[in-house]
């Protein structure tokens, strides 16, 4: 049971070296194999009948786990990734960072990063969101419901006028450029601290001084971009 969904096999086989997409599909038939992982960039997502792989994988018997085989960057694996779901394949990825092109062996430190920062993207956008809802319902209930010298509609009224919709959404965007930067950080020192624990906590210690600069660096000229020319702030008319 994985995420709610219910897998007869453990065996995970794949759609690639194989003589014929006949012989694919028996040789997935005779694994017994509930999940199928494709790769998508080398599947031609625009192609119909016979040629195209898809057209050979029955989704009713096989979950599709799109994955990032052929990508050798972080970037790349990023955008393959959200291209995989976009395309409808799955919201589900198995993520690969190719560190040799001969062998195929991993490039361990990149696939660490993607892992991170795909992880941080798909989470912390909701965590934001629900954060300024938190933030609405206690400022609520201490000034309206609390101390009671403002009223509900008027406490709206003021919310509103400082949290529109454009500036909501570029506070998205400048938070979401601090946490890929944050997430950076800790990987590069976490991934290559030694030393044992006096080079971790050496390591902790400069990765939390770089992030602290980067989030003011960062805050600072997202200010200046999105509300510099246009502050946009009801006060004195």
């Amino acid at each position: 049971m994985i995420a709610g969904r219910e897998f007869r096999s453990r065996l995970i086989v794949g759609t690639g070296k194989y003589p014929s997409f006949q012989v694919m599909k028996e040789a997935h038939e005779a694994s017994g194999a509930d999940m199928v992982t494709v790769a998508v960039r080398r599947v031609d997502l625009g192609a119909r009948g016979p040629e195209n792989l898809l057209d050979h994988i029955d989704p009713k018997r096989y979950f599709l786990l799109p994955n990032t085989a052929a990508c050798y960057t972080v970037d790349e694996a990023l955008r393959t990734a959200r291209l995989g779901r976009e395309a409808g394949l799955s919201n589900w990825v198995k993520l690969e960072v190719i560190g040799d092109e001969k062998t195929l062996y991993p490039d361990t430190e990149g696939l660490l990063a993607a892992t991170r920062v795909l992880a941080a993207w798909m989470v912390l956008p909701f965590i934001y969101m629900a954060s300024i809802g938190v933030g609405y319902l206690a400022s609520y209930l201490a000034v309206v419901q609390q101390i009671g010298e403002v009223s509900q509609g008027g406490y709206a009224l003021i919310f509103w006028m400082f949290q529109n919709p454009p500036d909501f959404f570029y506070s998205v965007i400048k938070g979401m450029t601090m946490a890929t930067a944050i997430v950076a950080v800790g990987c590069y020192y976490g991934y290559n601290a030694s030393g044992g624990p006096v080079g971790v906590g050496q390591a902790t210690a400069k990765s939390m001084i770089l992030n602290m600069v980067l989030v003011h660096l960062i805050g600072m000229m997202g200010s200046q971009i999105f509300w510099g020319a246009n502050p946009r702030a009801p006060i004195g008319g």
